[in-house]
Order: structure tokens, then C-alpha cells, then sequence
């Protein structure tokens, strides 16, 4: 029955390139299969002439599509990215600037590129506690603050999210 329905539009969709003079770029296109249960062959997915590949994970528009595994390397990659570019790209020393101009500056570029992918994208809840640790520990070192001082009332004072 869907594979009816796909054909349709399919076809559809070839038409209305030829008429529009579209091409697909078959190196950055990708053909996902979702399935529950017994795994089905599926042929190998045509348009325009060109065999599109089949693939499990996919990153579509900054977001992974895709099992477990690959949301969180890819949610992993982007917070090590959040990491370094505070920890060494800030051109300034952080533990020398005023806590709110570091926090200021945290919020704006850090937490929202961190949250992004958070509010769209399962990711579970062990990894969460594992993201929300790191957090903590890089804001401590940015403040110089003791490794084990209590940190909730500083993130309260400094309007900070924390991942869960």
C-alpha cells in the first residue's frame, strides 16, 4: 500500500523538477528506511536515474536523524565545540572578567547552541546528568571556583539552564 503511495509521489516530484528545471544532488541526498521489527529488503530507491543511497543516521537541517548512538556523538561533537571556543576563544581571560559579562557571554553563545539540539532531539537521561555535570564543571573553572562548592544558588544567581 505505501509503496504505492510513494511511487505516486514520486513521480510527482520527477515531474515537477523537469518542469521547474531542479536537479537533486545524489552526493547529498539520502534515502532513510524506518522500520519496527523484522528488518524487509528494500530495493534500491531511484530518482531522476539516480540511485539515491539508503543510510540509518542522517544529519538533516543541524539535526541527526538516526538510532541512539548517533544522536549522541553528534550532540557530544557539538558540545565539545561549545567547550573549546568558550574556553579558548573568548579573547579575554574568563577568571580576570566580571562574573557577568562571562555569564553574558556564556548565555548567548554557549547555552543557546547547547540547547538547540537539546529541545529537539531525544537524548537520554544519563547522558543529560552526564551533559549537566560538564556544565557545571566548565562554568567552576571559568569563575575559578573550588571543584566541590555547591553550584544550584550560582546557577540561580546567574539565570543558567541546566540541562534537564
Amino acid at each position: 500500500m505505501y509503496v504505492g503511495v510513494v511511487r505516486v509521489l514520486v513521480k510527482k516530484q520527477v515531474f515537477l523538477n523537469e518542469r521547474w528545471k531542479i536537479d537533486f544532488n545524489r552526493l547529498k541526498s539520502a534515502a532513510l528506511v524506518f522500520q519496527k521489527g523484522k528488518s524487509i529488503m528494500m530495493r534500491n530507491f531511484i530518482l531522476n536515474g539516480y540511485e539515491i543511497p539508503q543510510s540509518e543516521n542522517v544529519e538533516y537541517l543541524g539535526l541527526p536523524i538516526g538510532n541512539s548512538e548517533f544522536v549522541w556523538s553528534f550532540v557530544e561533537e557539538k558540545w565539545k565545540k561549545v567547550e573549546k571556543s568558550f574556553l579558548y576563544g573568548l579573547g579575554c581571560k574568563s577568571k580576570a572578567a566580571p562574573p557577568g559579562l562571562v555569564c553574558f557571554l556564556y548565555k548567548q553563545f554557549c547555552q543557546s547552541i547547547f540547547r538547540y539540539h537539546l529541545d529537539l532531539v531525544f537524548v537520554g537521561e544519563t547522558k543529560l546528568g552526564e551533559l549537566d555535570i560538564r556544565q557545571y564543571l566548565l562554568i567552576k573553572r571559568m569563575f575559578d571556583i573550588k571543584k566541590y562548592a555547591r553550584f544550584r544558588p550560582m546557577l540561580e544567581a546567574l539565570r543558567l539552564e541546566t540541562p534537564e
